[in-house]
């Protein structure tokens, strides 16, 4: 499915709308169908809404988690992992806080973060992720995908030119794969 048009301005009383493309009505953008999330978060069916698989209360979960990390490359240590998750069907919306503190300045560094929910990875692909690193007023990528091989997230980054701790957020998704 193509994403529609969407305005170039936004306000915060526009409607999103999940099967149905995108609403903004002083925009003159108003199809039909879909699910509508409006800019309070009050949610409303408009027409058809069409949902595969199963979506009983075992496959709808919200929670915070402690991720374990484990050393790919040049981490000395971990500290203040949290994140929180929110799963719906068979997809995991998740944000990971983690404090890292470098082995060598300015170099490449990974490190793997065990799931709240496990997926069965098959390809690297069926996690998104990406954010950024905070070391005193320095900011860089961060970038994560499946770690098929350990059913884990993987991030990867360059320190920035200091061993001190870098302060790691983190926001994606992933399939859990049946």
């Amino acid at each position: 499915m193509a994403l529609p048009d969407m305005p170039s301005t936004f306000t915060t009383r526009e409607t999103l709308r999940i099967g149905g493309g995108y609403n903004a009505p002083e925009e003159g953008i108003s199809p039909a169908g879909g699910l509508d999330i409006d800019g309070t978060g009050n949610l409303a069916t408009n027409g058809d809404v069409t949902i595969d698989g199963d979506l009983s209360a075992a496959n709808i979960a919200a929670g915070q988690w402690a991720p374990t990390c484990t050393n790919v490359a040049n981490c000395d240590s971990f500290a203040n992992q949290i994140g929180y998750y929110h799963r719906i069907g068979t997809w995991v919306v998740f944000s990971l806080y983690v404090a890292v503190t470098p082995t060598a300045a300015s170099t490449a560094t990974s490190f793997r973060f065990s799931l709240p929910i496990p997926s069965n990875f098959a390809s690297t692909r069926q996690m998104h992720a990406a954010g950024a690193f905070r070391r005193a007023t320095e900011y860089n990528a961060v970038f994560c995908d499946a770690d098929t091989t350990n059913d884990e997230g993987i991030v990867q980054f360059v320190t920035a030119a200091s061993t001190s701790t870098h302060a790691v957020h983190l926001t994606g998704f992933y399939a859990i794969i049946a």
